[in-house]
């Protein structure tokens, strides 16, 4: 087919298209929108959207700033990854704004972000790694963020995890930049058993329990 021939035909398609969205305007109704997912159905049919952004049950590994406000508006939590959940600089400006905390849940973890703590909104990863030796008595826990968060995160291990250790005896530490572990005593133990600490910065962290 020559080129003339082509332009031809596509420009006939589009003045079909045209045509039809005319028609469809002078009878009162509109081409219908494609149904998105978590789209609701009634007896008449599907009902479309094409702006709602919902929260996803399965682990995510970036929070934006549409879910974090879609979080926020249907008071549903984000499930986050264990090991890589980054949280970005607008979902971070989004948190900023808050009144109360906002919290993220994981496999083995839960964090909450008090807004008021935040000093600068950038993006942070929420991802960390923690070892439960029980036979030891130790629990470790590595942050993937590297250097000063900007803001303090409470970092909750549910009970369920920690019914083998001796939770009133646990005493919590940071390696340094010189080597050295130093004490801290930014944790709590609840009353159901779990266990909430305070993190601000990057290090490797470690709770024992006294012997």
């Amino acid at each position: 087919m020559k080129r003339s021939k082509i332009i031809a035909a596509a420009l006939a398609g589009c003045l079909i298209v045209t045509a039809m969205a005319a028609t469809a305007s002078a009878a009162g109704y509109s081409i219908p929108k494609q149904p998105v997912q978590g789209g609701s159905s009634t007896a008449s049919g599907p009902v479309y959207s094409s702006s709602v952004v919902y929260v996803p049950k399965s682990e995510v590994k970036v929070v934006t700033a549409k879910l974090m406000q879609a979080s926020l508006d249907s008071g549903k939590t984000i499930t986050i990854k264990s090991d890589d959940a980054n949280v970005n600089r607008s979902a971070m400006s989004v948190i900023k704004k808050q009144k109360e905390p906002v919290v993220f849940q994981s496999k083995e973890y839960t964090v909450s972000i008090d807004p008021k703590s935040i000093t600068t909104a950038k993006e942070i990863n929420l991802g960390m790694k923690v070892d439960l030796f029980p036979e030891a008595g130790i629990i470790s826990i590595d942050p993937v963020q590297k250097g000063e968060f900007g803001l303090e995160m409470a970092v909750t291990i549910p009970a369920d995890s920690l019914k083998d250790f001796d939770l009133k005896g646990l005493r919590f530490f940071y390696v340094g930049k010189d080597g050295k572990r130093k004490e801290l005593k930014n944790f709590t133990v609840n009353k159901d058993g779990s266990l909430t600490f305070t993190l601000t910065h990057a290090s490797s962290y470690v709770f024992e329990q006294s012997k």
